[in-house]
């Protein structure tokens, strides 16, 4: 019987922290958009290759931008806001990881999940925000001439952030996926 009730205790207090986990993101509403191209095909595939041309296209919104930077797996800049009359500056840095894999999709579609990882960013950005997950499914055309992809994703808060702090944190990160989808979209386009 102790050791009924000891399980039963292990498997709620699991199941409580599991939850408290599932709780630590903000969901993003979904985007999608619908886009006809010759050879779509092979630029979704450099895109998810050699990701860099994308973001040299991404044109960070919210805030004004300074010192933008971008490499193969990562963009930076410094974002200055004003709010309630006072203005601050922050370094901003998405470490971007791209991986094929089975999201939030359907069968039929092909999925990836980007995300980007914010923990080299100032310290007010990292201790609130952890990271911006955005899942990406595509499904194409019969003749492959065009698709339709559609975005969805997730910011995730780190433990022991300030509420007021991660809100304001939370808002500007989310205010860039639309600038990314963009850009994505424009690569697609190009050439």
């Amino acid at each position: 019987m102790k050791l009924a009730k000891s399980l039963l205790l292990a498997v709620m207090i699991l199941s409580l922290s599991s939850a408290g986990r599932a709780q630590d993101f903000d969901s993003i509403a979904p985007k999608s958009f619908l886009i006809s191209a010759t050879n779509l095909d092979n630029k979704l595939n450099d895109i998810i290759r050699n990701p860099i041309n994308v973001l040299k296209r991404y044109r960070p919104a919210g805030a004004e931008i300074s010192n933008k930077k971008v490499s193969q797996d990562s963009f930076s800049f410094v974002a200055t806001k004003k709010k309630f009359g006072f203005s601050k500056s922050v370094f901003i840095k998405g470490n971007l990881k791209i991986e094929e894999e089975r999201v939030a999709c359907l069968p039929n579609e092909r999925s990836y999940s980007i995300i980007f990882d914010f923990s080299p960013s100032d310290s007010l950005i990292a201790t609130n925000v952890d990271q911006l997950e955005l899942n990406l499914c595509v499904l194409f055309s019969a003749k492959r001439d065009s698709l339709n992809a559609r975005f969805s994703g997730k910011i995730y808060r780190n433990p022991g952030g300030e509420d007021f702090v991660y809100n304001y944190i939370r808002d500007l990160i989310a205010l860039q996926v639309s600038p990314l989808i963009d850009a994505f979209q424009s690569e697609l386009l190009a050439n």
